[in-house]
């Protein structure tokens, strides 16, 4: 499967079993080393903490390695 499939399927899953109801966003960053990183968007009140949904999938992969890939399903 190639990697931007891949992302899309690890997406939709997480998505289902994170937020079975409603909608929300799901970020999923690849890695070189051919790492999966999902992330979600902060829920809070506070609009000056709200980050993009992507901002823990790439801070993870930033300890790691650098990522080459990055994918954003909202639904």
């Amino acid at each position: 499967m190639d990697i931007e499939k891949e992302m899309y399927t690890r997406a939709v899953k997480f998505m289902y079993q994170r937020f079975p109801i409603g909608w929300d966003g799901v970020a999923v960053v690849h890695t070189d080393d051919d790492n999966y990183f999902t992330s979600v968007a902060l829920e809070t009140f506070n609009a000056s903490v709200e980050l993009c949904i992507e901002a823990g999938a790439m801070c993870e992969a930033q300890k790691y390695i650098q990522f080459s890939h990055s994918n954003i399903i909202v639904m």
